[in-house]
């Protein structure tokens, strides 16, 4: 990283956010997206998230709100690194990554809700 930006190259940050982070962001409107496994999901999520797994986000990036931030998360936080990337490639912003993921969220006793 440091070469990068020593060679003067365009360098982006993303905010990661822990879950109390995370909670004010989505009560403040942003959309909760999990990029988990269908199963997973069905496990527990935060209400009203949208289920897009990782791997279907770039077929299905043109239905996701550009008038709004996009909080990602995952189980731990390394899918959501990914989406964000995505993401930040295809012009939305701002966008937030749940460190810790789904599993940090429930360790702070948020509500999580299953299918």
């Amino acid at each position: 990283m440091e070469a990068w930006s020593a060679a003067g190259l365009p360098t982006a940050a993303t905010g990661l956010v822990d879950a109390q982070g995370a909670r004010k962001a989505v009560l403040e409107g942003a959309l909760a997206l999990d990029v988990r496994e269908p199963g997973e999901f069905e496990a527990g999520h935060i209400e009203d998230a949208l289920l897009i797994p990782l791997g279907h986000l770039q077929a299905s990036i043109e239905s996701l709100p550009k008038d709004r931030p996009i909080l990602a998360y995952c189980g731990h936080g390394e899918r959501a690194s990914t989406a964000v990337s995505l993401l930040e490639r295809a012009g939305f912003g701002p966008l937030l990554n749940l460190d810790g993921g789904i599993e940090a969220w429930e360790k702070a006793d948020y509500k999580v809700v299953s299918a």
